[in-house]
């Protein structure tokens, strides 16, 4: 704020006067309300005494175009306090409104944005009603809504409380465990290609193959074998899905097969090859040996490869954990790099949606529909985020062919995070069932054996989405609510699942009835 007045000063640009905006560049006559605790700078000329004083003062000060008030402080709280303001000065060009990030109802939805839902009842409704007010007067006003605020001078105890005690050597109480080129550099993505998918017949792979054949490319999937090659999606008509199967190339093999991989490939002579199985570099080094004129290799990483960090959200250039379950993962976007080659890593999180072979949504369906409790580790309010996989097939379309995403790493999910308890709740939505009973408990007082008592890790784990909107362009369709719903409508509604439901760990945690109150 010291730097903000300074620059203030600084301007002398003149302005026409009564015009309806203020201009930043011109000089103003600026009255901050506050100022002498944290965010303000001391003013120059200070007005003190109630507010009903402060208006009547003000009647001699009708030039005065601008209001900055401190949060945390006894002004400017209420919308009453405002309102002798805002008729002391008619003139008035812009009223700045300090609000605040706690005006937001608790939601298991997380971040919050501007267009959220805001709580009446909540400590701030204050605030709330005096950006109403504000609103209703129709003066060019802007609300300003913080977080937790920190920095030097800060009179709330936020990191001060941390340093006071890291200083003394003391333990921090109840600390939160977070668990948290060879050939043409570039391919176009509007000329058809010859491309390959590594896998294709599970999750991912259906949807993405189906948009590179809509596309135009000559889509093969390699794969063992095992399942069919093309399949019917729910809701997918007739016709489209005789096109697709038209369409679809298959190539049988093992990709552990190391010299039939290198035969079949160098044969076959790809130019773009996206890899949604590989989990070990020495999986892929024979396809990049076959394929020396290949244009683009598309990884299919994951955000479990992160660090463990109390700072979240996870983005691509934090640090990696090389003793991670998918540290072949990692091996891999290293061999990439090294081989000098036109790549692009995409790093899910959790992925939801139609056909998930992973039981995420299906987990809370099965227990929403037998009309069981849901059992959600400790206290549920642990964040996590997931992504619908039409968006993650999206995404993989997205970096085909895009110069901006060469040799990159694209973290890919739902724009926003959500705790336990809340997908609970946004599973019961999307089902159209009642809302749901949780029931918390400590694992620690339980032995599951072999069996996962809840399908998600037991800590905060979210990744910024950021890079790939501003790179890539690309903004995912789904919602949290809407994709769930669209994944229970074509799959779990319709009576499939991939696995019958357990129940098992389920009565273990109930039965003991050790559950966090």
């Amino acid at each position: 704020i010291v730097l903000l007045l300074k620059r203030l000063c600084k301007r002398k640009v003149n302005q026409p006067k009564g015009a309806l905006y203020v201009s930043a560049s011109s000089e103003k006559k600026i009255l901050i309300v506050g100022g002498t605790r944290f965010i303000q700078a001391p003013c120059q000329r200070g007005t003190s005494g109630s507010f009903h004083d402060l208006a009547n003062c003000l009647l001699s000060y009708k030039n005065f175009v601008s209001f900055s008030h401190c949060p945390m402080v006894d002004f400017f709280r209420e919308a009453e306090e405002v309102e002798p303001i805002i008729d002391a000065l008619p003139e008035l060009e812009q009223y700045i409104y300090c609000s605040s990030a706690g005006v937001y109802l608790k939601s298991g939805t997380l971040p919050h944005y501007e267009v959220d839902a805001v709580d009446p009842k909540s400590r701030h409704k204050g605030k709330l009603e005096t950006e109403s007010f504000l609103q209703s007067k129709g003066v060019n006003w802007t609300s300003i809504s913080p977080v937790y605020t920190y920095g030097p001078l800060n009179y709330n105890p936020v990191e001060e409380w941390f340093f006071h005690r890291l200083k003394a050597g003391r333990p921090i109480p109840y600390k939160r465990k977070v668990q948290q080129p060879k050939g043409a550099l570039y391919v176009s993505a509007s000329s058809e290609k010859k491309i390959l998918i590594m896998g294709g017949t599970r999750f991912i792979g259906i949807f993405l193959s189906r948009l590179l054949v809509k596309e135009g490319h000559q889509v093969t999937l390699f794969t063992r074998g095992k399942s069919p090659i093309a399949k019917q999606l729910p809701g997918e008509s007739d016709q489209d899905f005789a096109v697709f199967s038209s369409k679809i190339l298959h190539l049988k093999g093992d990709r552990k097969d190391y010299d039939f991989v290198k035969s079949r490939l160098s044969a076959e002579g790809f130019d773009v090859v996206y890899d949604i199985n590989g989990r070990e570099a020495e999986e892929v080094e024979p396809i990049l040996d076959a394929l020396p004129k290949l244009e683009q290799y598309i990884y299919c990483s994951s955000a479990g490869v992160y660090l463990k960090s109390d700072v979240l959200p996870h983005c691509e250039v934090d640090a990696v954990d090389p003793k991670s379950r998918h540290k072949g993962k990692l091996e891999t976007e290293s061999l990439l790099q090294s081989k000098g080659v036109n790549w692009t890593s995409i790093r899910p999180v959790y992925i939801y949606g139609p056909l998930n072979y992973n039981p995420v949504e299906e987990w809370f369906f099965h227990r929403l529909k037998a009309g069981r409790p849901i059992p959600v580790p400790n206290s549920g309010i642990q964040i996590s985020q997931l992504g619908h996989v039409k968006d993650l097939a999206t995404a993989f379309l997205a970096v085909l062919g895009n110069e901006k995403a060469s040799r990159e790493i694209f973290n890919i999910s739902g724009e926003k995070y959500v705790t336990f308890d809340g997908l609970a709740r946004a599973c019961a939505k999307a089902g159209g069932f009642p809302e749901p009973e949780i029931v918390h408990y400590n694992p620690k007082e339980f032995d599951f054996g072999k069996k996962k008592a809840f399908p998600f890790r037991d800590q905060h784990f979210f990744a910024s989405v950021e890079k790939a909107k501003h790179v890539l362009g690309w903004k995912p369709e789904f919602d949290l609510v809407e994709g769930l719903t669209d994944s229970y409508n074509l799959d779990f509604g319709r009576g499939t699942f991939r696995k019958e439901a357990d129940f098992t760990t389920d009565d273990m945690i109930l039965s003991k009835k050790l559950v966090l109150q």
